[in-house]
């Protein structure tokens, strides 16, 4: 299971629960409380090339991997779910469109939140798999809303349930063994509590206001219940974001006015602070199963990645040559760690791939298929076999190792995002294959109810381009798709919207 973490640190965190954010189950005890060796673990360089699988176009929301390389992840307001070989759409409950995964188990289970039957408002936790679909967890009793954020190997699901969409009424945190299986976690306090993660050995990280706005992390196992986790010394506030397969507990605590550092705690040595490597600030971002912390150092150069393990301490690793600014989302437990930066008198991230023995790697530099147009932005998640979730500009890929034989890459859509009703519209996505030999035919939709008949690409030594036009009889906002598949069964599709206005009554110009 990957742990994702929102950016920065926030006392106040908004929750899932809102449709508005929602667009952009093992009852074992306690794992075993020893520390994570101190020896480095084994490291993998990264891939020499990259092969790319676009996943989808719109507006992304969160993306997990698990460490076979399946993906979970959310796009506009829909759900879906790559198996390693294709795209599965993840129904919502009762028919209700809006779907946002959060998280994934390393058996293909998906869990987040979703809208219930007339998407009147009320969001409920689901489970999904291939085998069983869709399944909604339910709420607490009296509770409307409920997302699941995380799920271990035994299918026992962790997340939160409140009184009301807008956490306006106290919730709690909650654990699923099953649909409709539901066990209230309780609270530090009289306030809200939030369930953040869940290891296999049943130990559940996360956060409960003791009063006002005062947040302490916690830890939870059923033999102990609910713990108060503390703060740093020089604190008020503590946040967990992730635990670990070796039931090490790490976050974020503030240790004054707007200075924060990262902590990690195990039962038996209580809360630590790791420090920020001579930073300001230090926020961690996301954190392997086998403990390595990715973040963020705010320093008076800028803003930096970090990594950390009990073997070399907190790292500052900086940022892509010239860059100015950079972080690490994620990493996996080969020493792999992934993230974006941000170049000098530039506006774009560029994603990077960090080792101790490469360095920080511009991911469009190792990219063996990397269509025009295509700009690999912000590497999110890693897994154990390399495999990397990427933000593009207009959507999410998923870079493979190596040759993986997946068909085409497509770019994104080029065309404008106005057009007058009854002018043509013209648009046009290059495509690349590292299997130079392969033809690959294309299909344009429209949007209005028209498509284009399907044809071949015109290419050239795996390289191709797609291109069209149509004209559009009235305004509106109109979806546009292409699709390229080949003989293989391969297929990779883009969208792009755009918006028709009316036409310009004559003698209205100028």
């Amino acid at each position: 299971m990957k742990h994702d973490v929102l950016q920065g640190f926030n006392p106040r965190r908004a929750l899932l629960l809102s449709p508005l954010v929602l667009f952009g189950l093992a009852s074992a005890q306690m794992a075993s409380t020893a520390p994570a060796p101190a020896s480095p673990a084994a490291t993998m360089a990264p891939a020499a090339s990259y092969s790319v699988v676009n996943l989808g176009e719109g507006a992304v929301g969160r993306a997990a991997i698990n460490r076979y390389g399946q993906v979970a992840y959310g796009i506009d307001r829909s759900g879906f779910f790559y198996d390693g070989s294709r795209i599965i759409p993840i129904p919502g409950i009762a028919g209700a469109s809006l779907v946002a995964p959060i998280n994934l188990n390393d058996k293909g289970q998906v869990v987040g939140a979703a809208a219930v039957g007339d998407n009147n408002g009320n969001i409920h936790a689901f489970v999904w798999s291939k085998q069983t679909g869709t399944r909604d967890l339910l709420p607490l009793d009296h509770a409307s809303t409920a997302e699941a954020r995380d799920i271990n190997n035994y299918g026992v699901a962790a997340g939160d349930s409140l009184q009301d969409p807008a956490g306006r009424l106290p919730g709690h945190a909650v654990l699923w063994k099953a649909p409709g299986r539901r066990y209230d976690l309780g609270a530090l306090g009289k306030g809200l509590s939030f369930a953040e993660a869940i290891n296999d050995a049943g130990l559940v990280a996360g956060d409960s206001y003791l009063h006002g706005t005062i947040l302490h992390a916690f830890a939870w196992t059923r033999a102990t219940g609910m713990i108060d986790i503390g703060t740093l010394p020089g604190g008020t506030v503590s946040e967990a974001r992730a635990v670990d397969e070796f039931g090490e507990i790490a976050g974020n605590a503030d240790v004054a006015p707007l200075e924060t550092h990262v902590f990690l705690w195990t039962r038996t040595a209580g809360i630590r602070d790791l420090g920020a490597a001579g930073a300001d600030t230090a926020t961690m971002l996301g954190m392997s199963t086998r403990g390595r912390i990715a973040g963020e150092l705010l320093t008076r150069g800028g803003e930096h990645a970090m990594t950390w393990t009990h073997a070399t301490g907190m790292l500052d690793i900086g940022t892509l040559p010239g860059g100015g600014s950079a972080r690490a989302w994620a990493a996996n437990n080969y020493g792999q760690v992934v993230g974006d930066s941000q170049l000098n008198g530039q506006a774009q991230y560029r994603a990077f791939i960090w080792t101790a023995q490469t360095g920080m790697i511009d991911l469009n530099t190792r990219v063996r298929n990397l269509p025009q147009g295509m700009v690999l932005q912000q590497a999110s998640a890693i897994s154990d076999d390399g495999s990397i979730v990427v933000r593009t500009i207009g959507g999410l890929v998923l870079l493979k190792p190596g040759r993986c034989g997946c068909g085409a890459a497509v770019g994104p859509i080029q065309a404008p995002g106005v057009v007058t009703a009854g002018s043509p519209y013209l648009v046009s996505a290059s495509l690349s294959d590292e299997d130079t030999s392969t033809v690959h035919t294309v299909s344009w939709s429209w949007g209005d109810g028209s498509s284009e008949p399907a044809r071949n690409a015109i290419e050239r030594k795996g390289d191709g381009n797609a291109s069209a036009s149509h004209v559009f009889s009235k305004p509106g906002t109109y979806r546009v798709t292409l699709q390229v598949s080949d003989k293989s069964g391969h297929r990779a599709t883009v969208t792009r919207k755009v918006v028709v206005q009316g036409m310009t009554a004559p003698g209205q110009q100028g």
